[in-house]
């Protein structure tokens, strides 16, 4: 049973992740407008989190593939091994 302590606890959680929420906004945002924008840490920052990163998305999708497509074969040749017709 959750008594009212409890709940209270909880929407205080997200309450308080809210407002931390808020402020990180409102922080970025006054950065934004009020600092000079560095162009080449910028630029350098892209390349690293974007263009680098698709190494991550290569390895990742191809480890995926592997299994999505070895798990079908496993099925197909336990379909074939029982004698059953394959499903269409």
């Amino acid at each position: 049973m959750v008594d009212s302590s409890t709940r209270w606890h909880a929407g205080a959680g997200v309450f308080s992740i809210f407002g931390e929420l808020v402020l990180l906004a409102g922080d970025t945002f006054h950065s934004i407008f009020t600092h000079k924008l560095r162009w080449k840490l910028f630029l350098n920052q892209v390349v690293e989190i974007g263009l680098l990163s698709q190494l991550v998305v290569v390895i990742t999708g191809g480890v995926y593939w592997r299994g999505v497509r070895s798990s079908n074969l496993l099925s197909i040749n336990k379909e074939l091994e029982w004698g059953r017709p394959l499903a269409q």
